[in-house]
């Protein structure tokens, strides 16, 4: 299919997924209190928190496992980030 239309998923995923781990209490919003946490999480939070985060955002279909092709679309989606803010 068209690559373009498939980035475009992939990033879909990766953001729904952060939706869901930012949104804590699945009110389908995600509230300030929950914006802070999962940032502090993400960005300086303990380690374990970090992984479980990780993992929560990997397991797109929340079935407790990651997926070939879960990992793909968040790694796709990590590396896009990356080059797109460092492209140096």
């Amino acid at each position: 299919g068209d690559p373009d239309h498939s980035k475009v998923e992939h990033l879909n995923s990766v953001l729904s997924g952060l939706f869901r781990i930012f949104d804590a209490d699945g009110s389908g919003y995600v509230d300030f209190a929950e914006l802070t946490s999962g940032l502090t999480v993400l960005c300086g939070g303990e380690r374990d928190d970090k992984v479980k985060a990780a993992f929560e955002l990997f397991d797109a279909d929340g079935d407790g496992y990651i997926t070939k092709e879960e990992m793909y679309t968040y790694l796709c989606s990590v590396f896009k980030v990356l080059y797109e803010t460092n492209p140096a």
